[in-house]
Formats: structure tokens, sequence, C-alpha cells
């Protein structure tokens, strides 16, 4: 494997709020690009997080952020992550998609959930008509070989703080071991107290991309906030 501050990873559609503490935790070690529709938007947020990576981290921030198109952010990257709302992953990647190398690594946290009256409803024809969830649909669109789907359950405001202990755990699927494998070096420079637990392969992406549906209407319903999830014997 190679060694992880050599990582470019582009965050395509970073610019919102999961792209922030990705961009933020990653900068410590890897290169970090941020990817928008706009470039001169990329930039700009990608200077912000760098600063902030560099106040919070001081020493410790080894790699860079910068910003491009997401055109541009896909075929410089080796990890490409998907921060893009589902309502728009599939005008967004039919765009991109021939700019990408089908051997780099895909990761989706894309949750397709739409919202009926007061709860929210899991759906990945959001997506694309046609698949079980999102991933599957992801990979069918970009011909990625080595795709994860994870980090749906984790709070975007907690990432987001560089200061938050991310003590979840994290179901994730893959499509081969190498996916596996980077990914699971990846999530320990996310954080060291992330629990990572193997789910299975892309095929049973719609039972952890599901589960933030859960998560969301237990809090309009307990009017508790940031809320994740915790396995126990």
């Amino acid at each position: 494997m190679k060694d992880s501050i050599t990582m470019k990873i582009a965050l395509l559609g970073g610019t919102g709020d999961i792209g922030t503490g990705l961009a933020i935790r990653w900068a410590r070690n890897h290169e970090v690009i941020v990817g928008s529709r706009s470039e001169e938007k990329a930039k700009a947020d990608a200077a912000e997080y760098a600063l902030k990576a560099a106040s919070s981290y001081l020493e410790e921030v080894k790699g860079k952020v910068i910003g491009m198109k997401n055109e541009d952010a896909t075929k410089y990257a080796e990890v490409i992550v998907i921060c893009i709302p589902a309502l728009y992953v599939y005008e967004t990647l039919t765009k991109i998609k021939d700019n990408f190398d089908g051997n780099k690594l895909v990761i989706s946290p894309v949750v397709p959930i739409r919202k009926i009256n007061k709860s929210f409803v899991y759906d990945p024809s959001i997506v694309a008509k046609g698949y079980s969830s999102a991933t599957e649909a992801i990979a069918d669109i970009l011909k990625a070989k080595n795709i994860v789907s994870a980090l749906h359950t984790i709070p975007a405001k907690k990432l987001a703080d560089p200061y938050a202990r991310l003590s979840y755990d994290v179901p994730f699927c893959a499509s081969n071991d190498y996916s596996k494998g980077i990914f699971l070096e990846l999530a320990k420079d996310l954080s060291q107290h992330l629990n990572c637990l193997y789910v299975g392969e892309i095929s049973l992406s719609n039972l952890i991309e599901s589960i933030t549906a859960t998560i969301l209407n237990i809090s309009i319903n307990s009017r508790k906030w940031d809320l994740s999830i915790k396995f126990v014997e």
C-alpha cells in the first residue's frame, strides 16, 4: 500500500458540510482536492479548510488542501469521495465520468432520502432508477471496480469540528479487499476512534445507506441532534 501521506483524495462536491470535515481531517496526512462546479469556489473553500486545519492541528498537518473543478479533481486524484447531494449525483457523474480511471477508489457516503410529510424515507431512485442503492448506481455510472459505501452515519457537524472525538461505529461495504484495505487506512486518518465494521459486498449497501433515514427520523421525533450509531455486545 502507498504511504498515506502521498494519497491524493478528491472530494467531489466538497464545498458542503461533509466535505468540510473530510478536508480538514485528511489534510493532516494527505493531499486533499476540493471539487466543485466552480473552480473559484473550490479554491476559496480549499483555502478556508487549509487555514482551519493548520490552526487546529498545527505541526500535525503534513498534507495540503487545494481546489479544482470536479472534472479536474477526478482526473488528478487517486481516491474519489462523492460528497454530492443524491439529487445531483447522476448529472454530475455523467459529466465527469470520462475523466475517471476505473482503477481508482471511490468512496460513497451518499444517502438517497426524500421527505414525505414529516418523515424521511430511503429512496435510491433519486440517484438512478433500477438500483437498490446509491452506491451500486455510482459504481455503474463510473464503471468503478474499486468502491466503498461508508461514512453515512457520521454527523457532518461533528466531522467538521476538528476537536470532536468521533467515537462511532462505521458500517461499510466494499467491492474487494483492495478497496477495504485503503478505506480502513483512510478512516484511521479521520479519527483513531472510529470503529469500522465490514458489512459485505456493495450489493448490501442499501442496508447501511438507509440507516441515516432512521437516525434523522429519531432526531425529529426526539429532538436530539447529531446522533450516530454504536453496536454493543
